[in-house]
């Protein structure tokens, strides 16, 4: 999986991480968002888990990999718009690695 560097902090040590975008949807509508994935198997989507949590939540389409023509979609505080001809890449599967 490809991504940007992160990390944490847990009692005084670094736990190094990677995060990617990925899309969450809420009520119809879909928030841009980070996934950040860390050494010690933990994960935040908006909530902190740990992969069977983000497998349950891909399954329930929470965290979406196909994404709904015509459906809004937001960055906070950046912008929000409407898709249209939507092209994705990334299966659950392969999210899930």
């Amino acid at each position: 999986m490809t991504g940007n560097r992160t990390y944490r902090i847990v009692d005084e040590e670094r736990i190094d991480g990677i995060l990617r975008p990925i899309f969450i949807r809420n009520g119809g509508d879909f928030y841009l968002t980070d996934l950040k994935i860390f050494a010690d198997g933990a994960i935040h989507y908006r909530e902190w888990g740990d992969l069977d949590g983000l497998r349950s939540k891909l399954a329930a389409g929470w965290v979406a990999t196909t994404l709904d023509e015509g459906a809004r979609a937001s960055a906070h505080d950046l912008a929000s718009w409407r898709f249209g001809k939507v092209v994705t890449w990334i299966t659950a599967e392969e999210l899930l690695g």
